[in-house]
């Protein structure tokens, strides 16, 4: 089925209790199963021809995992139509005010 005219990207932010979500989705083909494995299991270092690839979604998965435990983290899902990412990570309010608080008296300055 040829998508070029009906491309759709949805990226919703929520808050659920002390969480944050980030999701992200298409209406493309949908990801394979086979490539969700690979891009999650940490077995699946090196390609096949030994060469090192996916590092990026492992160094995310790593740090959200090192940083904020094993309830946080990333959920790649295929749909009817498409592909779900989603990012859980804890919503951390007084952080980014704070934050945003040092940016401004920064950029005043």
């Amino acid at each position: 089925m040829d998508q070029t005219a009906s491309k759709r990207l949805a990226i919703r932010i929520s808050r659920q209790e002390a969480d944050m979500l980030v999701e992200i989705e298409d209406n493309g083909n949908g990801i394979s199963a086979e490539t969700i494995h690979r891009l999650l299991d940490d077995r699946t270092l090196y390609d096949e021809r030994g060469e090192r690839e996916r590092l990026g979604v492992r160094n995310v998965l790593r740090r959200i995992y090192l940083v904020h435990g094993a309830s946080y983290g990333l959920e790649i899902r295929r749909l009817p139509q498409g592909t779900l990412v989603r990012v859980t990570l804890p919503c951390e309010t007084d952080r980014m005010e704070e934050r945003g608080t040092a940016n401004d008296a920064h950029s005043a300055g």
